[in-house]
């Protein structure tokens, strides 16, 4: 069996994946420049969008909790436009249908029972997700949706939908799905708080559904999103906890190590990591960082079976390749190329970083024996960390400009306290998950998981009121590709000494900042305001421009506008409405009507289909009451000049 194995990794080994990858990558760009071939790689090709009919579906994921609704992704399994109600779809024939939607069900007890394997027959209309528009620009959300491998939304309330029976499935993917509900039961059972249960979730699971506004906004303000996506770090510290339990070691060369010279006991090591393994990628929905690592390290293990050296990026490239050849839309997620960017970063230049800070510290004369030790794992901690943090940002910063349009500015300092805490929280919320409830076991293993989550959360916040904690910008494409131009030359010219290479790195600077001042001036020459269907398109980049929390205010042709785009204005108060001309309503879905009429005085409300169909009902009564004057856009776009 061994020498089967060793074969097989000798052959995966020669194989050149570079090359593969560069051409895989070529070929998904330009299957997906054609939508139709899109559609069908994505399976996002139905034809019952926009149309009212009777869909029974299959509960496929865990549930999701919105304001006033339950979020599931569903199965379509069968439809017919002939039934007109829900108890008689026996008399019509239901016609075979395909596709996954994301449904959204009104709050109450029966949607909140839903669990994966639930049949459920509902009456409804499937959109394609719209475009959607904010002060940075443009966002498909049906496209979003269709790399997602979703075909649209659905919408069900109380009386439209019922639930007739339940599959049971065996699909390892399926059941991994049913143990995270049991674990997030579990998790329930102790004596976290719930800020600190959802953060526990979310960082060991990937349940980040319970987490707060708040919180959220906390960790991304910091520089510590990261902690709360499951991603290649908390894979390498489950990874570094299943060495621990079989070889005494994070490494796998503890004083259990003898273990692995011989070759059975070695071959069950080898199987019960990988099994592990993969059993936690089960559970966290196989995202592509998570498989990713995944990949990674269990070529890393069979390395190690076979005793033979590794190429680090021919791991790389091989784990890129299956992730895409299964997968190909995953290219043009958020979570794939932040993964692979982040991993590139610190194989290449966090690697150097940290060559440069082993001869530093071989220079300082530290004391002999264990004391010497200690002190030298003092200085290299913080040093190794910052090296990593700034080299993973270096290779993430253009995606996270050009997706969320924010950087945080204190990135080094969150990450020096919140990777070691969360190394400490997963160790202890690995068996918590299992023994919450078990009596004392439970208590003391919240104690444990709750005090550096409590200490996590009160880092992050105070990094977020740091002033400048971080700073807005975005970055279109083109800019992308200049600045790693100039990245990649200027780390070559570093690295082997090559002066010419700053000729190419000028170049690649002087050309980001070139589509920059571009941009900006095309920004800047914009002098209407477009309301589409959905969202509206604000260009409103003119004088006087101020953004506060969610609000916008501007002067435009002699007039004062604000913008309401976000929830953040919702339960706040005022002593004295501010006054304006136009009050534009975007996506605000929480934010009632009379809590804006009490934050502004104005003549003029224009609200867009984002803000929700009922509150756009009461701002209409009010308006009758008040006697303002309130325009929706619910067909046609309206240009304003």
């Amino acid at each position: 069996m061994r020498e089967i194995v060793k074969k097989i990794w000798q052959e995966i080994q020669l194989m050149p994946f570079l090359p593969i990858l560069l051409v895989e990558i070529i070929i998904i760009v330009i299957l997906f420049s054609f939508k139709p071939i899109e559609a069908r790689l994505t399976h996002t090709d139905v034809s019952y969008i926009d149309s009212a009919a009777l869909y029974s579906v299959l509960i496929d994921s865990e549930r999701q909790e919105r304001d006033k609704t339950y979020a599931y992704e569903v199965r379509v399994l069968a439809m017919t436009r002939e039934a007109d109600s829900l108890l008689s779809p026996s008399d019509n024939a239901m016609q075979p249908a395909s596709g996954r939607l994301k449904l959204y069900l009104r709050k109450d007890s029966a949607a909140a029972a839903l669990q994966i394997g639930d049949v459920v027959l509902l009456k409804t209309t499937p959109r394609r997700g719209s475009t959607l528009y904010d002060e940075f620009g443009s966002f498909d959300y049906g496209h979003y949706l269709q790399l997602q491998g979703l075909a649209g939304t659905a919408y069900a309330d109380t009386a439209s939908w019922i639930k007739v029976s339940r599959l049971s499935s065996r699909s390892p993917l399926t059941l991994a799905k049913r143990w995270l509900q049991r674990l997030l039961t579990q998790l329930s059972h102790s004596r976290l708080n719930r800020t600190n249960r959802s953060v526990v979730a979310a960082l060991t699971l990937g349940y980040r559904d319970d987490l707060d506004l708040s919180v959220k906004q906390a960790f991304s303000t910091a520089g510590a999103m990261h902690v709360l996506a499951v991603s290649g770090l908390h894979t390498g510290i489950v990874y570094a906890i299943i060495l621990l339990l079989l070889t005494g070691s994070w490494t796998g060369r503890g004083r259990w190590a003898p273990l692995y010279s011989q070759k059975k006991r070695r071959l069950i090591q080898t199987l019960l990591s990988l099994s592990a393994l993969w059993a936690y990628a089960l559970l966290t929905s196989l995202t592509p960082s998570v498989v990713r690592a995944a990949t990674m390290l269990s070529l890393y293990e069979i390395s190690r079976l076979t005793e033979r050296q590794t190429n680090r990026w021919n791991i790389i490239a091989a784990s890129a390749a299956l992730a895409l050849a299964i997968h190909p839309a995953a290219l043009f997620t958020v979570s794939f190329q932040l993964s692979y960017a982040a991993v590139v970063g610190l194989l290449s230049v966090g690697s150097d970083l940290n060559r440069v800070i082993n001869r530093l510290l071989a220079l300082i004369p530290f004391r002999q024996g264990k004391i010497g030790k200690i002190e030298r794992k003092v200085v290299a901690y913080p040093l190794g960390l910052m090296a990593v943090s700034l080299s993973a940002q270096l290779f993430t910063l253009p995606f996270t400009l050009h997706y969320f349009h924010q950087t945080s500015n204190y990135f080094m300092l969150t990450n020096l306290f919140v990777i070691l805490l969360a190394t400490f929280i997963l160790i202890f919320a690995i068996p918590l998950l299992i023994f919450a409830s078990v009596p004392y076991i439970g208590s003391a293993l919240s104690f444990l998981v709750d005090c550096p989550t409590t200490a996590m959360n009160t880092i992050v916040k105070w990094i977020e009121s740091l002033p400048m904690a971080s700073s807005s910008f975005t970055m279109s494409v083109p800019e992308m590709w200049c600045y790693f131009i100039a990245l990649g030359a200027a780390y070559l010219c570093l690295k082997q000494q090559r002066l010419r290479l700053i000729v190419p790195a000028g170049i690649g600077m002087l050309s980001m900042c070139l589509f920059h001042q571009q941009s900006m001036q095309q920004e800047a020459r914009r002098d209407l305001i477009v309301i589409q269907d959905n969202l509206l398109h604000l260009t409103y980049r003119q004088v006087d421009t101020i953004k506060v929390d969610g609000l916008i205010l501007f002067n435009l042709y002699d007039r004062r506008w604000a913008v309401v785009n976000s929830d953040t204005l919702h339960d706040k108060r005022t002593e004295r409405p501010l006054h304006v001309d136009y009050l534009i309503i975007g996506n605000s879905r929480r934010t009632r009507a009379d809590e804006l009429l009490a934050l502004f005085d104005t003549d003029t409300i224009i609200s867009t289909n984002a803000y929700p169909a009922f509150r756009r009902q009461q701002m209409q009564q009010q308006a009758q009451e008040q006697g303002f004057i309130y325009i929706t856009t619910d067909q046609q776009p309206k240009i304003i000049q």
